[in-house]
């Protein structure tokens, strides 16, 4: 059994097979018409990062939020790693299947 947050889903066109995060209503091709797809395994890289010290109400500073890139798209989650190890470029795994897009670093 899978525990929460194990898996990646983004979503693709079916008619251009242009792939999104997340999903979109309408394609850039005009297409509305999109199928799930599901990684156990999406490793892609830090390309930015920021750090927020100041966070919202609930949450404990500081938060590291990133964007990632892979497969052609670019994800915008929340690395939970070493804050040491987090720099542009490093490889990450990244997971949502619990609603939440995260980042952790590859060991």
């Amino acid at each position: 059994m899978r525990r929460g947050g194990d898996m990646f889903r983004y979503y693709e066109c079916e008619k251009c097979g242009k792939k999104y995060f997340p999903r979109k209503i309408r394609c850039y091709c005009g297409s509305m018409s999109f199928k799930e797809v599901v990684v156990d395994k999406a490793i892609g890289s830090i390309s930015t990062y920021t750090v927020i010290l100041v966070p919202p109400k609930g949450f404990t500073p500081p938060i590291y939020i990133g964007i990632a890139e892979y497969d052609g798209m670019k994800i915008l989650g929340r690395y939970v790693g070493d804050p040491e190890r987090l720099k542009v470029g490093i490889k990450v795994e990244l997971h949502n299947d619990d609603g939440t897009t995260t980042f952790s670093p590859i060991e």
